[in-house]
C-alpha cells in the first residue's frame, strides 16, 4: 500500500526500514554478539555504558527514491570521514598548526561541500522525524523541519553558516577514540539552538538558529576551505564526555 514519503511528500511505496543513523558510523562499536555500546544521558562515564541489540531505524518513512538519495549521501560521507575515496583526490592531512596539548587538528581537503553538508542535515532531519525514543529530545520548530526537508530534497546545502556543521574527534586514551554512542545533546532556551551527536569517537554539532556568539566559526564545514577536525585529547575528552551526558 502506498503512503506519503516524509521527505518528498509524494504518495509512493515506502521502504520497510530506514536507518536514522547510518550503519557505517557504528564501525567498531559492536561486540562479539553484534550489540552496540550505548550510554544514556545521566551516566557520567564509559563504565555506565551498556550494549543494545540493534541500530536506530524507523519503519515506512521514505520512498525508494528518497532512500536511494540518502544512501548516496551516506556512501559519500563514509568515504570522506572513514576513508575509501581516491586518496589522490581526497587526501587527509594530519597536522597541529598551533601547539596545543588539548587537541590535534586533522584537515580534510577535496571534499564535495554540498554532499557532505546535506548528509549531516539529513541526520538532523531524520532525528527530528523519528519516533525512536533515542531521539526524543530532538524536537525542532515546524519551519526548521520544513527548511531542512526542502534543502535535503532539493540538494540545496545553503551557506556555510546556515545550519553550520562542526566535527570533533574525541580521543579517550592513547590507543582509542571514545567508542560509544550517546543520546543527542540538545541545547535550547526558548527554542532549540543546536543539536550534537556523539557517535563512535566523533562529535557532530549542528547549529539550528543563528547566534550572535558563534562557537568556533573557523571550524564550520565550508566550501571555501579544508575541513578542520579537532581531535580532543585526554583528559579533556573525559571532562567533555561527562558534560555532554549531563546536558
Amino acid at each position: 500500500m502506498d503512503r506519503i514519503c516524509k521527505l518528498c511528500q509524494e504518495l509512493a511505496p515506502l521502504v520497510r526500514k530506514s536507518h536514522i543513523i547510518p550503519d557505517f558510523m557504528y564501525g567498531g562499536l559492536r561486540d562479539a554478539k553484534g550489540r552496540m555500546l550505548f550510554n544514556r544521558a545521566g551516566n557520567d562515564n564509559v563504565k555506565g555504558s551498556y550494549p543494545i541489540q540493534s541500530s536506530f531505524f524507523d519503519k515506512y518513512i521514505l520512498c525508494y527514491q528518497c532512500e536511494s538519495k540518502l544512501s548516496k549521501l551516506e556512501r559519500y560521507a563514509a568515504g570522506v570521514l572513514y576513508g575509501g575515496l581516491n586518496p589522490e583526490k581526497n587526501p587527509i592531512q594530519f597536522s597541529n598548526p598551533i601547539p596545543n596539548d588539548d587537541f590535534v587538528s586533522i584537515f580534510v581537503r577535496g571534499f564535495d561541500y554540498v554532499k557532505l553538508k546535506l548528509f549531516f542535515l539529513s541526520i538532523l532531519w531524520r532525528a527530528h522525524i523519528s519516533i525512536n525514543p533515542f531521539f526524543r529530545e530532538v524536537i525542532l520548530e515546524d519551519i526548521v523541519e520544513f527548511e531542512l526537508r526542502q534543502m535535503v530534497a532539493k540538494d540545496e546545502a545553503g551557506n556555510f553558516d546556515k545550519y553550520p556543521v562542526t566535527v570533533y574527534g574525541l580521543r579517550w586514551d592513547a590507543e582509542r577514540l571514545l567508542r560509544v554512542i550517546a543520546e543527542p545533546n540538545v541545547i535550547k532556551n526558548e527554542r532549540v539552538e543546536s543539536v550534537s551527536f556523539l557517535i563512535n569517537g566523533f562529535l557532530y554539532q549542528i547549529g539550528v538558529v543563528p547566534s550572535v556568539e558563534k562557537t568556533n566559526p573557523e571550524l564550520y564545514l565550508s566550501p571555501l576551505k579544508d575541513l578542520e577536525i579537532r581531535v580532543i585529547q585526554p583528559p579533556l575528552t573525559k571532562r567533555l564526555f561527562i558534560s555532554y551526558l549531563k546536558g
